[in-house]
């Protein structure tokens, strides 16, 4: 009986544990994200820098709501990836119209 005891009590324990942990499939929630992504870094399941993406990506998204909503830290992180390469094609793009265009004039002025 003790042994029975022992063992849900021991299950019962795992299934709480495994409930509250913080996996990259949570859910972005406002309220505890800056924490989870603490828990996330510390459980090795995101690098620093990872942290750190997804939490600017979410200040850079608040006035967006929807962006946010219903996605997992995984979608996140993925978002934020592809938000910065979007960025820097887009940055890319203006530097070569740029120099086109600086091209153009000293074309021309000679």
């Amino acid at each position: 009986m003790k042994k029975q005891f022992l063992f849900l009590t021991t299950i019962a324990v795992l299934f709480l544990t495994a409930c509250n942990s913080t996996s990259l499939k949570s859910v972005y929630n406002k309220d505890t994200y800056e924490k989870d992504l603490v828990k996330l870094t510390e459980t090795k399941q995101l690098q620093e820098d990872e942290s750190k993406l997804i939490s600017n990506y979410i200040l850079i998204k608040l006035k967006d709501e929807k962006a946010l909503t219903s996605k997992s830290y995984a979608d996140l992180l993925t978002d934020a990836k592809k938000y910065i390469a979007d960025q820097k094609e887009k940055e890319e793009k203006e530097e070569k119209a740029k120099r086109e265009s600086m091209s153009k004039m000293m074309t021309v002025s000679f």
